[in-house]
């Protein structure tokens, strides 16, 4: 296990994000299911000395108004999901993100495929959810600092104002 960081290496990494379905819930809802696979081609599988983890996370953030939606204890419900309430300049938002983690190594060409199939219901007007990858951190302390950082949210803060990059993040709404 690398705990100080002599193995963390940079490499590239293939991210796709598919709109698997969407259905109006008759309430003034929608429940659109996303699935975003991130993983490594075969050829890259080299440039790795000891073996290779995935380290790219994900955030959500409101496009509206720049707040971070916190994926922590904080904002947890009891079954596992995350509750979010905030407010844009359409109107008060109430979101329920669900995700659920699998790994693939069946993709001919690629290795240590990871989906994450997320659920997320929220107003029928809403459009302003981004789902955000991040560059990694150039150094495995740069990557301790963020994960502490996002760990320790305990409310909404605008998302520019922490420590990743949205510029060069893969950014989907």
């Amino acid at each position: 296990m690398n705990t100080d960081g002599q193995y963390y290496n940079l490499g590239p990494l293939v991210c796709s994000v598919y709109l698997e379905s969407e259905e109006d819930l008759g309430n003034g809802y929608v429940e659109r299911v996303v699935t975003l696979y991130r993983g490594f081609t075969e050829e890259d599988i080299p440039m790795f000395t000891i073996g290779v983890s995935m380290g790219a996370s994900y955030l959500f953030y409101d496009y509206y108004t720049g707040v971070l939606l916190p994926d922590n204890d904080n904002f947890e419900t009891s079954d596992g999901s995350y509750y979010f309430a905030f407010d844009t300049p359409e109107g008060a938002v109430e979101l329920d993100i669900g995700v659920e983690s699998s790994r693939r190594n069946d993709v001919e060409g690629y290795r240590n495929i990871y989906a994450e199939t997320i659920t997320i219901t929220a107003p029928d007007w809403y459009d302003g959810l981004v789902l955000s990858v991040p560059t990694q951190a150039d150094t495995y302390d740069g990557v301790n600092a963020r994960g502490e950082a996002f760990a320790a949210l305990d409310d909404y803060y605008p998302a520019l104002d922490l420590p990743w990059d949205a510029e060069s993040a893969l950014n989907c709404r």
